[in-house]
């Protein structure tokens, strides 16, 4: 069964349960790639509306910002030159669009227990990126720029 994912600005570094007129992306399952290059392993936060915890990530606009520009190289190397121009639309898009914090949550997931470890291991690899200038090659990085790259980025 899919779900929405969603990417949003916020104007406090809480989640509310209602999202408001702000600007939205929407995706279906799981973050596209160049969302994930916002974020970092410490950038899960846990909530708990209506008795159930929902994992999600939230970050500063300035923070998100900087990753996006380090990462660029990487990323670009990681899945070929075709993604450089839809990686610079998205980080303009970022600066222009979503201030001062940026959200990813899930919409309509039932079952949130195997949504966090997945949100951690990818985190997890971006920041071997990050260290290395490589994600892991079995980790979920890698397999999320092999479709991206399949599918044109």
């Amino acid at each position: 069964m899919s779900y929405q994912v969603e990417l949003s600005s916020s104007d406090r570094p809480l989640l509310s349960e209602t999202p408001g007129p702000e600007p939205r992306l929407h995706a279906t399952n799981l973050p596209p790639l160049l969302w994930w290059a916002l974020f970092a392993p410490g950038d899960v936060v846990q909530t708990d509306p209506h008795g159930a915890a929902l994992p999600y990530l939230m970050i500063d606009q300035v923070t998100g910002l900087c990753r996006l520009r380090r990462r660029r190289e990487c990323f670009i190397a990681m899945i070929g030159a075709d993604i450089a121009e839809p990686y610079d639309g998205f980080t303009d898009l970022i600066e222009r669009d979503f201030a001062p914090y940026i959200t990813v949550r899930s919409v309509g997931l039932r079952d949130a227990t195997r949504l966090r470890p997945h949100l951690e291991r990818t985190l997890d690899d971006l920041e071997m990126l990050d260290e290395l200038g490589a994600p892991a090659a079995d980790g979920p990085l890698l397999r999320v720029a092999a479709h991206a790259s399949a599918r044109g980025a």
